[in-house]
């Protein structure tokens, strides 16, 4: 049985309504993308997701639901935990400088300039309403108001969530009856009375089965087009899609020369060839650089509750070494307050320096009150992501992208000890400046090759030439980007994955010309590279393939 989540985390720069959430009876904001944990035990036949909530509107009108299997266990989760996966899962690609012959290394700095475009060197339920809703259980966690529902009717489940104030829009029937046909129930949040917004925190829940996916169907009356995946799975192996495609990347398509900024669109596009329905690995590897990093056993023996007033009570979290975290910063708030003409920034980053002020500011401060919130949605929540790094083998980090008229089936993944497991987010090229063997040469001026992980050498002219023509490196190898996928495959628990398409060949090709006509291009008028001219071309190779799975 399928569990796991829709509607959440980033929201667009323009949604500051809803943040990705319903807002009552109105149209819901879109949504840019989705990040979720999950957490795999074969051994308990059970999963655990944690998920990162964003929102910005009135509390009132704040409201979240998922579909799930069974009566799952909720419980809080941390910012830290999303903010640290990130940091170490997210692809890079890093450039290195070199040169061959004799090069004037005085020209170095203003080489980088030319070709980096300036980048640097990475309670009692409610009761039931009848008409085919059942209330399964009910309960606060954290800051929410949460409430697990059966239902056989949609138009029944809407009008009950309505019904107790849970703020959720009458066009989502359409959605929700897909997972009702499939017996699921839904969980259902909303703010405890006299929350507001800033109180929001990630939330976990763990339920029964082992396959964990993404309910995009109900997600795609709020995305926006090409909205991101980011999928991190924890369990005994690598990560794979069991219903979608998995891609490997066109190197040459991504821009070495900004750092890989164009990745998102490298993926998108090579989604795309794919059918819209498929995934690419950023990352897998040991889970053994997270263990200890988001807790420690010290944290234990803080005494929050014996800080002799909010400045102490500040200082002993800031030294403590635990994540900065948007949480953190909601307790500080709720239980410190700040006076006139003074900022959090002034105050929080530097306690001791208003140690008497904050005493005045809060004459009744209730350090016991405070700890207990700290230790109940900070350090508790780290102390079991923890534990979850500890009893799991391997991290995974799943990336795609995909639009709403592709959300037609929901991704599930699985896991493969059949496969490389390791997949490093780490990716380098070099860029060889080809200088004159005999004489000093001016680096303004001598070739480069841009040398890929595989070896693969792409040819560029001198930052003189570029210059000349108004152009830059990037976009130089602008002809370079198709296709995206260098390889699209089906993957599964067991075996080795099954290639649908291989462009090396294609992309060997392009190259080969790229270079052929590179390698005599200054001073011959030429001017551009055929490859963009080809490329369009490629296509037809491989469409007989995905016919039936295209983009709508």
């Amino acid at each position: 049985m399928l569990t796991s989540i829709a509607l959440l985390t980033f929201a667009t720069p323009d949604a500051q309504a809803c943040g990705g959430f319903f807002c009552n009876n109105i149209e819901p904001v879109e949504q840019a993308g989705e990040a979720i944990v999950f957490e795999v035990d074969p051994v308990s036949n059970q999963t655990a997701m944690h998920v990162q909530v964003s929102y910005q509107g009135p509390p009132t009108e704040f409201a979240w639901i998922v579909p799930v299997s069974g009566t799952p266990d909720l419980f809080l989760s941390n910012d830290a935990l999303f903010n640290t996966l990130g940091m170490m899962t997210q692809p890079r690609f890093n450039m290195w400088w070199d040169a061959v012959g004799q090069c004037d290394i005085w020209m170095w700095d203003a080489a980088l300039d030319s070709n980096a475009n300036g980048a640097p060197g990475v309670p009692q339920p409610p009761p039931s309403q009848g008409g085919g809703v059942t209330v399964l259980a009910q309960e606060t966690v954290g800051p929410y108001d949460t409430v697990t529902v059966g239902a056989t009717d949609t138009e029944a489940l809407i009008d009950w969530l309505q019904a107790n104030d849970y703020a959720v829009p009458d066009l989502l029937g359409p959605v929700l009856q897909p997972y009702i046909g499939e017996h699921r129930n839904f969980v259902a949040l909303k703010l405890t009375s006299g929350a507001d917004t800033g109180d929001l925190a990630p939330l976990g829940m763990r339920y029964d089965g082992v396959r964990p996916a993404i309910p995009v169907q109900l997600t795609s009356v709020a995305a926006t087009p090409d909205m991101q995946l980011v999928t991190y799975v924890l369990g005994p192996n690598r990560a794979i899609p069991t219903n979608y495609l998995h891609v490997e990347l066109n190197e040459a398509a991504v821009d070495w020369f900004n750092y890989g900024s164009n990745y998102r669109d490298v993926l998108s596009r090579a989604a795309d060839e794919a059918g819209g329905h498929a995934f690419a690995t950023d990352f897998a590897g040991p889970t053994d650089p997270m263990r200890g990093m988001l807790f420690q056993d010290s944290w234990n023996d803080l005494a929050l509750e014996d800080s002799t007033g909010p400045a102490d009570f500040i200082s002993r979290v800031i030294t403590s070494g635990i994540p900065a975290s948007s949480t953190i910063l909601e307790i500080f708030r709720a239980h410190i307050q700040i006076g006139a003409g003074y900022t959090d920034t002034q105050v929080f980053n530097c306690p001791d320096c208003y140690t008497t002020e904050l005493a005045q500011w809060n004459p009744d401060f209730d350090a016991l009150a405070a700890a207990t919130e700290m230790n109940e949605r900070v350090i508790s929540p780290l102390y079991e992501i923890d534990r979850m790094f500890q009893r799991n083998d391997t991290l995974t980090r799943l990336g795609s992208t995909i639009s709403p008229s592709e959300m037609t089936i929901d991704p599930e993944f699985g896991f493969n000890a059949s496969m490389e497991q390791s997949v490093s987010a780490w990716h380098e090229a070099r860029l060889v400046y080809q200088c004159d063997e005999d004489t000093w040469s001016d680096t303004w001026q001598v070739p480069k090759l841009l040398v890929l992980s595989d070896g693969t050498e792409i040819r560029i002219p001198s930052d003189e030439w570029l210059s000349e023509h108004g152009m830059t490196a990037s976009e130089y190898l602008a002809g370079l980007q198709e296709p995206a996928a260098a390889r699209i495959e089906r993957t599964d628990e067991t075996g080795l994955p099954v290639v649908i398409f291989d462009g090396s060949d294609i992309i060997d090709g392009f190259i080969d010309d790229h270079n052929n006509q590179t390698e005599n291009l200054e001073g011959k008028g030429c001017g551009c590279s055929s490859a963009g001219g080809l490329a369009a071309g490629w296509l037809l190779a491989v469409v007989p393939i995905f016919v039936g799975r295209r983009r709508s």
